[in-house]
Formats: structure tokens, sequence, C-alpha cells
């Protein structure tokens, strides 16, 4: 269990990002889970991607250095994110 790449979806996104990524452009991909949010970042780290992660976990006071550095490195390709509540109100 999660392994990205015995996951069809899993492989179609890792396509489809890549492909993006070629392009040189950016992309915001959320997960209802941070289960599945771990699944995805096993991918981007396989994949050779610079990310950025924000969960639950992730304290009050580094959310907006995370958004920033995002939107003005051309390093970063990825931010992952979660998209449940609970989540995000943990912190």
């Amino acid at each position: 269990m999660g392994n990205p790449a015995r996951s069809g979806k899993l492989r179609v996104a890792e396509r489809v990002l890549s492909g993006w990524r070629a392009g040189g452009h950016k992309a915001l991909l959320f997960c209802q889970t941070q289960q599945m949010l771990d699944i995805v970042e096993k991918l981007a780290r396989r994949a050779g991607w610079a990310y950025h992660r924000m969960d639950g976990s992730t304290p009050v006071a580094a959310r907006g250095r995370l958004i920033n550095d995002f939107n003005t490195s051309p390093a970063v390709f990825l931010f992952l994110l979660t998209t449940k509540w609970a989540a995000w109100g943990s912190t």
C-alpha cells in the first residue's frame, strides 16, 4: 500500500505533472487526507520534484512563508495540500 507505481491514477497524475513541469508550469495538488498526501509526496520525491507541503501539522507561522516561496521561487514546482478543514484547523 502507498506505492505510487502501483496506482493507475497516480501514474497518470505523474505523467500530467511531468508534462506541466516540462512546460514551465507550477501545480497545486490537493488531497483529502494526510495519508493520501504522504503517498503523493513519495511520488514527488521519487520524481525529483521540488515541492512544498501544507497540512494540519504545518505550523501557522510557517504557512505564509511556504506560500510566498512557492509563488516566487521558480525551483519549487509543486505544492501539496489537504482539503479537509479538520486538518487545517488543528494548528
